[in-house]
């Protein structure tokens, strides 16, 4: 391909130069004259001193049109999580906390969750059951919609990739907007509010925080890099203020960036009446793709065997610890693998259920290193949901059955309030006369 045109070379001074450019074969030349399209060595003149020609090398400014990283965005962003209600709340995905009288409703003709207090103290959260795991060097991508029906007086409503002790969010107090870099590092939360009238790239005039936004967040973590905010009009990305670290903090800027998306209401004081703001869709996307990770195994079978009757049993759980090395618990487990074996003389089912309540369970660290502890002692379970099931016939031989994802998109996670991790459990159902043997393979992610 070959064109040409006048162009305006710009030095970091602002001093600006004229010149003639052609692109040939994808290169930049900025030599005239050169009938067979090749490059001269004439130079066509200075900038602050410094020779032009015969190429020009070309850089992009610091625009949406780059990542956190300084990287040109190309179209290959990799989706870690996605969310939209068309059809319920997803609560499967998402955890709620509510305080006081606050609550939620959900709406299906505008495919959104309300969040409504009434009285001060009133509190409603709404956070993803899943840590979403960050890549070094990779750029994290975050969208979030939403309507903040701002300017109540005493309420506080906010909107991120944050939760109690870390993250990056928006924050609308009385009708004034900031944005806020949460970190732990201290040993206490500290928010870092920059308000409005400060944001360092662009004020936003024209924003009306009463109408539905698109709010992006992108990050450079590695500890120490840089993290943009800002929103989406009109289809163009506008980023509001930037928190430059690097070289500014003398610790890393916030303690993880394994973070949840998270919205939440709290009335600080007595509102004028029922306050509300609404929580649509978010989307996190590592930028650049994320390589698959290999994970650390681990694996627990059952040492002792259990007669099933008719009766549908637990053979073994998996669960997360709540804290791993005095920490809360936010790696990713995903399991891999299971196996069982039934010596008996009928045919068993084989079920695995997600989030089931046990009786009677005795939970034990599979390993000091592991993030998983398993249950073998739980006589019965209820509730929970079936996402795997076979049959499996009396054999000398086990029967396994592997998968990238036995639970899919449920996480194996804790609740909101970091407590009550969810289970995965293998149960069995004779169909005769069964003796059982079952076993987990996970890998963890951190």
């Amino acid at each position: 391909m070959t064109g040409g045109g006048r162009v305006q070379i710009t030095d970091r001074d602002g001093r600006n130069s004229a010149a003639t450019a052609r692109v040939v074969n994808g290169r930049l030349l900025t030599t005239p004259g050169a009938s067979d399209g090749g490059p001269s060595d004439v130079n066509i003149g200075e900038v602050g001193g410094v020779p032009i020609g015969p190429n020009v090398p070309v850089a992009f400014g610091d625009s949406p049109s780059i990542d956190a990283f300084d990287r040109l965005r190309v179209s290959n962003p990799q989706g870690l999580f996605e969310s939209t209600q068309t059809y319920d709340s997803q609560p499967l995905l998402w955890n709620t906390g509510l305080t006081g009288g606050g609550a939620t409703t959900y709406l299906p003709n505008i495919a959104a969750t309300r969040f409504t207090v009434s009285a001060s103290g009133d509190i409603v959260a709404r956070q993803t059951r899943d840590y979403f795991r960050y890549q070094p060097g990779k750029s994290q991508l975050i969208f979030c919609t939403f309507n903040l029906d701002a300017g109540d007086p005493n309420v506080r409503k906010r909107v991120g990739y944050f939760e109690a002790r870390n993250g990056i969010f928006l924050e609308e107090i009385d009708g004034a907007l900031w944005f806020v870099r949460r970190t732990f590092t201290s040993g206490a939360v500290v928010d870092n509010r920059v308000a409005q009238a400060d944001w360092n790239l662009d004020t936003y005039s024209d924003l009306d925080p009463a109408k539905t936004q698109i709010l992006i967040i992108d990050f450079e973590w590695l500890g120490v890099g840089r993290a943009r905010v800002g929103f989406v009009i009109d289809g163009i990305v506008r980023y509001a203020h930037e928190f430059l670290n690097a070289n500014n903090l003398t610790t890393v800027y916030m303690t993880t960036a394994q973070l949840p998306v998270r919205y939440e209401i709290e009335a600080t004081g007595a509102p004028a009446g029922a306050t509300t703001m609404d929580q649509i869709c978010a989307s996190v996307i590592s930028e650049g793709g994320q390589e698959e990770a290999i994970g650390f195994p681990f694996s627990y079978a059952r040492p002792s065997a259990l007669s099933v009757s008719g009766t549908r049993v637990p053979v073994l759980s998996v669960r997360p610890k709540t804290t791993f090395n005095s920490l809360a618990n936010h790696v990713q487990v995903i399991q891999r693998e299971l196996e069982v074996l039934n010596t008996g003389n009928g045919v068993a089912l084989v079920e695995v259920i997600y989030n089931a309540t046990l009786t009677g369970a005795s939970w034990v660290s599979v390993n000091a290193s592991s993030v998983v502890e398993r249950d073998i002692a739980a006589t019965s379970l209820t509730g929970g949901i079936v996402v795997y099931s076979f049959y499996v016939a009396a054999t000398n031989q086990a029967k396994a059955s592997s998968s990238a994802n036995i639970a899919g998109r449920l996480p194996l996670t804790l609740d909101i309030n970091g407590a009550n991790p969810t289970p995965l459990t293998i149960a069995m159902t004779n169909v005769g006369t069964v003796t059982a043997y079952a076993g987990f393979n996970w890998q963890e992610y951190r």
